[in-house]
């Protein structure tokens, strides 16, 4: 294709959201425009159908509601909460909510499974600059993890654990999260649910590749401290 041919068309995508153009790096990118379409996708039943016994094994699990979350643009969208059978939970996400990627556990679990590079282009809802992420340092302690903790992000006394759902390529589909009462010192609860939570994406991704999950984790009683 001539090189006008092919600019005129990146111009046409970026005018529509689906590319980026970053001057700086001098290299295109997705659009968030792209990222909308991908989730609608999702939203049409693809990852909520396959994500719904694992939530629900999730909920029950950690007696806390159980979500599932897909990125759109510099947002997360809530596309399924479940709560456990034998409780009623404490807090529930409803279908469709939206926050911002980086302001929730779901978005900075899904912005830490993407490469460094990748993840600096996100753009950044907080500092409005478009290109730099506030907290680079909080990234990275996620990406080291495996997962992303928050207390209060979702209403106060609500404590979150979140983990990437990723595909073959280990690029992020979406998020996995719980919803539960956070208690101040209670570190070991919060390691157990963080490890329930880590196990549900595993076996999620594994799921979304068409095969088995791709990391395993340890089975650990979730019972009282």
């Amino acid at each position: 294709m001539p090189k006008s041919s092919a600019h005129n068309l990146l111009n046409t995508m970026r005018a529509l959201g689906f590319v980026s153009y970053y001057p700086t790096d001098h290299a295109w990118g997705l659009g968030p425009s792209a990222f909308e379409v991908g989730a609608a996708y999702l939203r049409a039943g693809a990852m909520e159908r396959l994500a719904r016994p694992e939530l629900a094994t999730l909920a029950n699990e950690t007696e806390a509601s159980a979500q599932l979350w897909a990125p759109v643009g510099a947002e997360v969208v809530c596309i399924e909460c479940v709560p456990p059978d034998a409780v009623r939970a404490a807090f529930s996400i409803a279908p469709g909510t939206r926050l911002p990627v980086n302001g929730t556990a779901a978005g900075r679990a899904m912005l830490a499974a993407l490469p460094p590079a990748q993840a600096r282009l996100m753009p950044d809802p907080a500092r409005g600059t478009g290109r730099e992420w506030s907290d680079p340092a909080g990234i990275e302690e996620v990406r080291s993890a495996g997962y992303a903790r928050d207390e209060g992000g979702l209403g106060p006394g609500v404590g979150c654990i979140a983990a990437a759902v990723v595909a073959r390529d280990g690029l992020p589909l979406g998020a996995v999260s719980i919803a539960y009462v956070a208690v101040n010192g209670d570190q070991g609860r919060a390691a157990r649910l963080s490890e329930a939570v880590l196990r549900a994406a595993s076996r999620l991704s594994g799921v979304m590749a068409g095969g088995v999950a791709m990391v395993p984790a340890p089975s650990v009683p979730l019972g009282d401290d």
